[in-house]
């Protein structure tokens, strides 16, 4: 993302684009969706601010960001996927669109867990475009819900899986293969594996407070409070 997506403007009406001197950056991590389906995935907050080669700091042209923001999406799965084949011995299915499903999960333990997935599906018609399923994932998104607690979503998880017959054994044939050994690496550490803790919504508020924090102490630091419109932006991976 820094080598094809970090870039600012300088000149007449910002008429020039010049390479950015990297990003200032914090993620947090959740394991559930918003409708508390298992879910591993990352939100990045980018500070709308880099440093030109003038060695001013300048706000970033954020539209190169989302457009290359997909792309990162699919790298960051491939990661994902690699640890926990290494980690686990997790294999995967055929990948699609840059997702691949955990091999030996039958369609129905899937859908079991893809309640979001559903919700978007049944808003939308059968043919419908990527476009207007993300206007349906929109006008579907619920508020999240505060009461939820660690042990709360654990024990909806665990009916959810003896309903449709999904036990400890079948976890183990699919999580039971040989792993490889050694230290985590791509940054990421050992507690953010699928078998880390489940955060309570209060845990993952604070991770996301957290990452503002650091987002506007490393701003202080570097003196560039004052670029304009100098708010951190989100990306989710």
């Amino acid at each position: 993302m820094e080598r094809a997506a970090c870039w600012t403007r300088r000149g007449h009406g910002g008429r020039e684009f010049v390479h950015g001197d990297g990003f200032i950056a914090a993620a947090y991590l959740h394991r559930s969706s918003r409708a508390g389906d298992p879910q591993l995935h990352t939100h990045v907050l980018v500070a709308n601010a880099t440093r030109g080669p003038d060695g001013r700091w300048t706000r970033l042209y954020h539209p190169a960001i989302y457009d290359h923001a997909k792309t990162a999406g699919y790298i960051y799965e491939a990661g994902l996927r690699h640890e926990l084949t290494r980690r686990l011995g997790v294999r995967w299915q055929e990948v699609t669109n840059g997702i691949a499903e955990i091999e030996g999960f039958d369609p129905d333990h899937l859908s079991a867990f893809s309640t979001r997935r559903a919700e978007i599906l049944a808003a939308t018609a059968p043919d419908a475009s990527a476009r207007a399923r993300q206007v349906a994932a929109l006008d579907t998104r619920r508020a999240k819900d505060r009461d939820l607690t660690m042990e709360s979503i654990r024990e909806r998880r665990r009916s959810r899986a003896e309903a449709i017959g999904f036990d400890r054994e079948a976890i183990r044939r699919t999580f039971g293969r040989a792993r490889e050994t050694g230290a985590p690496r791509h940054g990421l550490r050992a507690r953010d594996t699928a078998l880390g803790p489940e955060p309570s919504d209060r845990a993952t508020r604070m991770e996301r407070e957290r990452a503002h924090q650091a987002i506007r102490r490393t701003q202080r630091q570097l003196g560039i409070e004052r670029v304009e419109h100098a708010r951190a932006m989100e990306i989710e991976l």
